[in-house]
């Protein structure tokens, strides 16, 4: 009989764990952003850029490095630019601002993550807040 309480209570736990769950991340979903929305958001981000770093040299030169490794992924018509990079800026090219960032969009950006992790600084302050925040806002 205890054990049938406690099978009981520990069922009644977990369904309520599971709706708690439901109910913090139902609020934010996020949603791919539009052209528009994603320019917007770059132009109002407050992201940094390499030349922000002070007294410190080989942080200085490791930002450099990965902004430069990183726009040779992920920008168009670069030395390594991956055909889903370049896709993407042809869409972005020909689309209007009310189109949604497309698949070529998210993979160009993962293609280029391991670049911009050579600098932690480029990383937190330009990688993460223009292309990877920027990309969605919450439903």
């Amino acid at each position: 009989m205890v054990k049938n309480i406690q099978i009981a209570a520990l069922l009644g736990l977990t369904i309520f764990a599971l709706g708690a769950y439901y109910l913090i991340n139902s609020n934010t979903q996020k949603k791919v952003n539009t052209l528009g929305e994603w320019f917007t958001c770059r132009s109002n981000s407050g992201f940094k850029i390499c030349d922000d770093i002070e007294g410190d040299e080989k942080k200085l030169n490791q930002c450099y490095k990965a902004a430069t490794d990183f726009a040779n992924i992920c920008y168009p018509n670069h030395t390594q630019t991956t055909q889903e990079c370049q896709n993407f800026w042809n869409f972005y090219n020909s689309q209007t601002t009310d189109a949604l960032l497309p698949q070529d969009y998210f993979t160009c950006v993962q293609q280029g993550q391991k670049a911009a992790k050579e600098s932690q600084f480029f990383y937190k302050n330009n990688y993460l807040v223009l292309w990877v925040d920027c990309a969605t806002s919450k439903s």
